[in-house]
């Protein structure tokens, strides 16, 4: 019971750290490398303006680090420190930031964030142990997780499965991704497929 409390009251201390999660719903995109997290996150922060600033895009694991967007005043770049404490950085060392970072938090002027803080996260399937111990420290402090599926992976891995079961602890809702590129039968086989996995892991 004990470290029950101390570990909420751990979680409570970190997420009122964050200024940019104070009084906003948080959710956050999680899943393998390359399901593509970043571009449904680019897709919900633009909807088709080409004027609004995105996440870069690439078929490297470019979300090396937990990334929070959310809305402000101005658009703004920052990173939490190893001391804890945050500081501005430019949009193009945003673009570049080490791994050795903590958090990165990225706030603009976009009325679909209002209310709204969005975690982009690394994919699991990263051979970094610490990344994976970030992310989940990060994404259990949202208020709900979306884990994105790659159509063209065909089915859930068994690391994926682990990861969901012993480790999540928030609402989860599962988005398949990219069924653009498959027949509507493949991505129906897909999602069959997934449901009764899910399912029969409980």
């Amino acid at each position: 019971m004990k470290q029950f409390f101390h570990s909420k009251c751990d979680q409570w201390a970190s997420t009122k750290r964050k200024s940019w999660l104070d009084g906003k719903t948080t959710i956050a995109f999680v899943g393998e490398f390359s399901a593509g997290k970043t571009s449904i996150v680019n897709r919900i922060l633009s909807q088709d303006d080409p004027c609004i600033p995105r996440l870069p895009v690439s078929t490297k694991a470019t979300t090396a680090i937990p990334t929070y967007i959310a809305g402000g005043q101005t658009v703004s770049y920052s990173f939490i420190s190893g001391d804890s404490k945050r500081k501005t950085i430019l949009e193009e060392t945003f673009k570049k930031v080490s791994k050795d970072v903590l958090d990165q938090v990225r706030e603009e002027a976009n009325s679909f964030l209002s209310g709204i803080s969005i975690l982009d996260t690394p994919g699991f399937s990263s051979n970094d142990a610490k990344d994976k111990e970030r992310t989940l420290e990060v994404v259990n402090e949202c208020d709900a997780l979306f884990w994105v599926f790659d159509v063209n992976a065909g089915t859930i891995n068994r690391s994926s499965i682990s990861t969901i079961k012993e480790k999540l602890n928030k609402p989860l809702y599962v988005v398949i991704n990219k069924v653009d590129t498959k027949a509507a039968s493949e991505v129906q086989k897909v999602e069959d497929l997934i449901k009764q996995t899910l399912a029969e892991e409980g």
